[in-house]
């Protein structure tokens, strides 16, 4: 009866812990959606166990989709690992991402997974990733291309890569050293590890640091696992024998120095269309604009000739090129950096475009670039190129004859001119430095003269110096100028009570008006005096403070230029030359020129030009007339007739620029048969236009220098 009663007592703790067991299932089911049996769950296509540590472990795929994303928890519950075989022999997965949770993807994992190409396993921290893959998980994958290894990565199975063959792309986010301390089981296929070793710059770029790889053409990534690649570090190619080309993505920003110096026989660095940063020329990796050469393939051999856009040759450019036997360097180079030629013994010859004087006036670096220096080095024969000096005939100069790029000696005899200081030699606005500057083309240097009595202007004021605080203002005598203060030369512009002006030689000048900002100032006698105001502005506050401020105006008072004349009432010229038109003002000084007004100017620039102090120079054939005036109307003019060069005016036979005596001898001369004239003389004496000279010529001629008549 006991043992009944025990059976039916341990029947009845069955039937509640069933009972009791069932019940939380259906809970966890209802509120869920996970289907059980027994043991095992599933989420959408996926099959899964929980671990002890209550953590997912993926047991089976069923789905039948290309790409799949292994989700990264389930019903709240980290998927730690992908399980033995879970994907094995799956025929349609192309791509899958495997999340940052994944510590450890189990043996045989995706063996057999013919259609498998990519592999992304996601690893962002340094303390959570993957840490193990089993052996043989990725076993025949034939068509496996690329697969990234997080920096948490501990060991690989055995086999775990054996019968990937076109496995060429294996990244790895960490360095080579690093990869050392993972351990490695024995594959008898060709893996062998990372190609690529890369570390993330910030979240959104990485940074490429080595590539281990054995193709010959190589395409550098754009992006791993979703994460744009923007540089490539200093000797990422430092060791890569076999390459022979390499390929840039338009995201690469940033190229280190020594890049790929360990590539002997890379003979082509392509750039993908679209990059903003670099450029390739002909397979040398230039930067955009082609003004920098950045990196030449060390794998070439022979002469390499720059395009004429260079300006710059980069750090260590040619690093190892021991093939490179001869360059060509266009003049627009600018500067050379350190070691841009280290390493490249075989370089015998130098030919640069330029001058020898601009060679040695480059800026090279002479770290790292014996080569450079050692080669035979050929440049440009300088141009000769000839200088002119023009002073208006006050002096004549012998051209000089110069190479591009030399100094000139400045002349020994200073034109020097009355009433006037020579000032120097100029090429047109500028003033020629003999010390400093070259000569880079044929030029003429033109005297310029300032007049005895300097005048400077000013802010639209004529002044004595070309300092408006210690010089003189010039003022005509009799004229009445207007002088003016801001209320800015006050301590306190906003509390000003008091405007004086003061004349300290009211015989000389004088004020007109008082206790104003602006006075009327009136030239009384020629001489020099001074005028000022003084503005007394006060403050008002706490502590009263009251201030004087006083601004002092110069003058000189001098007799204006009230008559001007020409020596001479017209000119012949020829095209090119130049000299001084003599005139003459009462007063004659050119304080009484400044402020009476005097100007000179020429009616047709493009036949003839002057200067403020009569400096001609004819520039084409033509007429112009020269007009010299004062404000008080007086004027002065010169017909300028300019005539070809070589070609001589109607009846100016000896070229001497007019008619007179002289001319009418040579063709008396040569009527009687005294003198042959030549071809230009012949033309010039033949007033009449018929073709010869004889009697009627020297009528006409005799006539208009008698006054007789107005014109040949």
């Amino acid at each position: 009866m006991r043992e009944n009663n025990k059976k039916w007592k341990a029947m009845a703790c069955l039937i509640a812990v069933g009972f009791i067991f069932s019940s939380a299932v259906a809970v966890s089911a209802e509120e869920t959606g996970f289907a059980e049996t027994q043991s095992l769950y599933s989420y959408e296509d996926f099959t899964y166990e929980l671990a002890d540590n209550n953590a997912v472990v993926i047991t089976a795929y069923t789905g039948t989709a290309s790409e799949v994303i292994i989700p990264e928890s389930i019903d709240g519950k980290e998927v730690q690992t992908v399980g033995k075989a879970a994907f094995s022999g799956n025929e349609t997965l192309e791509q899958v991402e495997i999340p940052e949770s994944v510590e450890v993807i189990e043996d045989q994992a995706f063996q057999n997974c013919t259609a498998l190409k990519d592999v992304s396993i996601m690893s962002t921290r340094a303390s959570a990733g993957l840490r193990s893959i089993g052996n043989q998980a990725f076993e025949n994958c034939i068509c496996l291309v690329s697969i990234d290894f997080p920096r948490t990565l501990q060991e690989i199975g055995q086999s775990a890569f054996d019968g990937c063959e076109n496995l060429t792309e294996i990244y790895y986010n960490a360095e080579p050293e690093k990869w050392d301390q993972v351990t490695v089981g024995a594959h008898t296929g060709s893996f062998t590890g990372p190609t690529w070793f890369y570390t993330y710059y910030n979240s959104r770029y990485l940074d490429l640091i080595r590539y281990e790889g054995s193709l010959a053409e190589v395409k550098v990534p754009s992006e791993i696992t979703g994460t744009t690649v923007w540089s490539v570090e200093p000797d990422t190619f430092s060791d890569c024998p076999d390459i022979t080309e390499i390929f840039l993505p338009k995201t690469i920003d940033w190229i280190g120095v020594s890049a790929f110096s360990g590539s002997p026989s890379l003979e082509n660095i392509w750039v993908e269309e679209g990059n903003t940063v670099f450029a390739s020329v002909d397979g040398v990796l230039y930067t955009k604009k082609q003004n920098t050469l950045r990196i030449y393939p060390q794998g070439r051999k022979g002469s390499y000739e720059f395009p004429d856009t260079l300006t710059k040759i980069y750090r260590g450019a040619f690093e190892g090129c021991t093939g490179l036997t001869e360059i060509t360097i266009p003049e627009s180079i600018e500067e050379i950096m350190d070691n841009a030629f280290i390493g490249c013994e075989g370089l015998q010859k130098v030919i640069y475009k330029g001058t020898l004087a601009q060679w040695e006036g480059l800026e090279i670096d002479t770290e790292g670039n014996d080569a450079l220096f050692n080669a035979v080095l050929e440049t440009a024969q300088p141009e000769e190129l000839t200088v002119c000096f023009d002073a208006f005939g006050v002096e004549n100069y012998d051209a000089v004859t110069v190479f591009e790029d030399s100094l000139i000696e400045e002349p020994s005899v200073v034109p020097e001119r009355d009433g006037y200081e020579f000032i120097g030699w100029y090429n047109g606005e500028e003033e020629w430095n003999f010390k400093t500057d070259k000569v880079e083309s044929n030029m003429t240097l033109t005297a310029k003269w300032m007049a005895d009595e300097a005048a400077y202007t000013i802010l639209g004021v004529a002044y004595d110096s070309n300092n408006r605080n210690t010089g003189y203002r010039l003022a005509a005598l009799g004229s009445k100028f207007k002088l003016s203060v801001g209320t800015a030369l006050a301590t306190y512009p906003d509390n000003i009570i008091s405007k004086n002006w003061w004349s300290s030689t009211p015989d000389v000048v004088y004020h007109s008006t008082n206790g104003d900002l602006e006075t009327t100032a009136v030239a009384n006698r020629v001489g020099t005096g001074i005028i000022t105001c003084t503005l007394v502005s006060v403050y008002n506050g706490p502590v009263y403070d009251e201030r004087s401020d006083t601004e002092t105006f110069r003058i000189r008072v001098v007799n204006p230029a009230v008559s001007v004349s020409f020596s001479e009432t017209s000119k012949v010229m020829t095209a090119g030359e130049s000299e001084i038109l003599d005139f003459s003002t009462a007063p004659g000084n050119n304080w009484a020129r400044v402020v009476g007004g005097f100007q000179m100017i020429s009616s047709d620039e493009e036949v003839v030009t002057v200067t403020p102090d009569g400096c001609l120079k004819a520039v084409s054939p033509g007429t112009a007339t020269i007009t010299a005036t004062l404000s008080n109307g007086a004027e002065a003019v010169c017909n300028i007739t300019v005539r070809e060069e070589g070609v001589s005016a109607k009846g100016d036979v000896d070229g001497s620029g007019k008619v007179d005596i002289a001319d009418l001898r040579l063709v008396l001369r040569s009527v009687c048969g005294k003198v042959d004239l030549t071809d230009i003389q012949k033309t010039a004496a033949d007033v009449e236009s018929d073709g010869t000279v004889d009697i009627q010529d020297l009528r006409k001629i005799l006539r208009f220098v008698c006054g007789k008549a107005a014109e040949l």
